[in-house]
């Protein structure tokens, strides 16, 4: 992908991140991604049912925190949640981060 392509592609992602976007933390920076839900199961635990979604996460790759990697915590809608992939391609600007939720909060 050009240089040209790749801004273009930036540069839409950034329209969509504005109408469509949420705020995560990973480390100690407030991103805004676009997030959307991967997997939901529901676990039977100790009082009823408990949700265990992962969710996935596209931000811009200048936005990715160089900390950033699998097994590192990160928070969305005040649930803590782990990296459980990172996935991005050279040529593209937009990283796609798998968000595993960590049980017992």
């Amino acid at each position: 992908m050009n240089s040209e392509t790749s801004t273009a592609l930036a540069d839409a992602f950034r329209e969509l991140r504005e109408a469509f976007g949420v705020s995560i933390q990973i480390e100690d920076a407030e991103i805004l991604a676009v997030v959307s839900t991967v997997d939901v199961a529901r676990e039977l635990v100790e009082g009823g049912f408990a949700e265990n979604g992962e969710v996935e996460a596209k931000i811009l790759e200048v936005e990715l925190p160089t900390t950033a990697e699998n097994g590192k915590p990160a928070i969305y809608q005040g649930r803590k949640y782990r990296i459980a992939a990172i996935n991005h391609e050279e040529t593209r600007p937009i990283v796609s981060l798998r968000l595993r939720p960590v049980r017992g909060r």
